[in-house]
């Protein structure tokens, strides 16, 4: 579904979109290692005319979620892009009925703080997600890690607009294999 104006559109990502992809994220400094594991049935994208300016994956680990690999084009940030492509996610695994999402983030932790995530220690973490290439090898022992927890949030949308993630419905679940 198109954001309005001239606002990029988000949409499930498409295999022949990897690339473009993984040269934001190699742009941003943010890691690789296990995106092909989930790409492109975990991800958004956000396109402006044709062009890939924003990603985001949710990888799934049992009932719980790693929302991973938000990245915006530089020439996009500021707009609201990183919380349309993470809310998203987020409305993706609560469609699939998953019981929290947890990310890692060495440079974005207030950002998603107020978004309504909290901190969590990694030791916290379900076994499945602690076993993710995420939580296991890419991300460094520094990074600060967040959980939101879905099924404690309200079937009523958050009034806050800094806490959009009961609201914000973008794009179809999953990606597409074409």
């Amino acid at each position: 579904m198109a954001m309005r104006g001239s606002s990029p559109e988000l949409a499930p990502a498409r295999a022949d979109q990897r690339d473009a992809v993984a040269a934001l994220l190699t742009a941003a400094a943010l890691p690789l290692g296990g995106v092909d594991a989930q790409f492109p049935s975990g991800y958004v994208v956000a396109t402006r005319g044709g062009a890939v300016v924003g990603a985001a994956g949710l990888e799934l680990h049992g009932d719980a979620g790693v929302l991973r690999s938000v990245v915006v084009d530089p020439g996009e940030r500021g707009r609201g892009l990183g919380q349309a492509l993470s809310a998203d996610r987020v409305a993706a695994a609560r469609a699939r009925g998953l019981a929290a999402v947890y990310l890692l983030t060495t440079t974005a932790a207030d950002f998603y703080l107020r978004l309504g995530f909290a901190p969590c220690a990694r030791a916290e973490v379900p076994a499945a997600v602690a076993a993710s290439i995420e939580f296991a090898s890419v991300c460094p022992a520094s990074a600060a890690c967040l959980r939101l927890d879905l099924r404690a949030a309200s079937a009523e949308p958050p009034a806050d607009p800094l806490r959009p993630f009961g609201e914000v419905f973008v794009s179809q679940t999953g990606g597409s294999d074409d």
